[in-house]
């Protein structure tokens, strides 16, 4: 199967009084015709990705 989605490297901080690292050079590459979950607890970066 060919990939629908492919993420590489994903990088994402916040700036709020310190620097908050939530997603650190992500890289995953989601299939077409597959199901995924994303989970994690509340702050880790879920809705963030």
């Amino acid at each position: 199967m060919n990939n629908l989605i492919e993420l590489k490297n994903i990088v994402k901080n916040y700036n709020v009084k310190k620097k908050i690292k939530v997603l650190n050079k992500i890289n995953f590459s989601f299939r077409a015709g597959k199901i995924y979950s994303l989970m994690g607890p509340s702050g880790s970066g879920k809705s963030t990705l």
